[in-house]
């Protein structure tokens, strides 16, 4: 599988992995772990992920999609500035488990160093390891979000919500053979995971982390170009995340 970050294509690598990314303006020998690790270029940053994970820091910096670690961010703009080239991304291991890509990550960080410790080279914030898999949010915390995404304070309707042309795109865009689901028929354990997901309330998180409380699944799909059977197996645990998107099932 491949994926493409502003007209260049990348390779995805096997199950879960650890990148790194290199600065091109800095070559030379970076050695670590008693000359176990060598890189070319000076190491500024360390991470893990899966699918597209290791591409989408450049997509995010070079289109300001994304303003977590605005440090890191900034050095790929800088490289790119310079060389007019993305910065190099090593996949340094695949085809691991969640659980070993953590321990990989973490292990990476402290060999090569953060730099805001002044301990080395890297860009990364935290010392690594950490995931959100599993992880279950709070009733207080669900609560608040939804009191700060409810009714006005919802980001799409602070913007005056999609204007007529938007919408009439966006349902001509899946109408007919151009829809992923033409043709095709719903099993029956599909239709009751639909059925299930009407009239629920949900928390979805975007790919740019705004969080959202909605009353309508189906109908945010619609007006969103969204996979509704998608954003339903999401929201039912049966899949993690849809095009970036994570969704929350919020008691009623």
């Amino acid at each position: 599988m491949y994926c493409n970050v502003l007209g260049v294509t990348y390779e995805l690598p096997k199950g879960y992995y650890v990148y790194v990314y290199l600065d091109t303006r800095k070559p030379g020998k970076y050695a670590y772990d008693n000359n176990q690790i060598i890189f070319n270029y000076e190491p500024i940053y360390v991470g893990k992920g899966k699918d597209r994970r290791a591409y989408i820091h450049i997509y995010y910096a070079l289109t300001n999609k994304d303003k977590r670690n605005i440090y890191f961010k900034n050095k790929i703009k800088a490289i790119y500035s310079k060389t007019e080239k993305f910065p190099q991304v090593i996949i340094y291991k695949e085809n691991l488990s969640n659980e070993d890509s953590l321990k990989e990550e973490k292990r990476l960080i402290e060999l090569i160093g953060r730099n805001d410790k002044k301990l080395g080279t890297l860009m990364n914030l935290t010392d690594g390891g950490e995931t959100t898999i599993g992880y279950v949010m709070p009733e207080s915390r669900k609560k608040k979000l939804a009191e700060l995404n409810s009714g006005d304070n919802n980001p799409v309707r602070k913007k005056g919500g999609h204007s007529e042309e938007t919408k009439i795109i966006m349902s001509l865009s899946q109408k007919g053979e151009k829809n992923h689901r033409f043709g095709k028929k719903n099993s029956k354990e599909h239709k009751e995971t639909i059925a299930n997901s009407n009239s629920k309330n949900y928390l979805i998180i975007t790919p740019e982390n705004i969080e959202i409380k909605i009353t309508n699944l189906k109908e945010y799909c619609r007006v969103n170009n969204l996979s509704y059977s998608s954003m339903c197996h999401v929201g039912s645990g049966r899949r993690k995340q849809y095009k970036g998107y994570s969704v929350i099932k919020l008691e009623n």
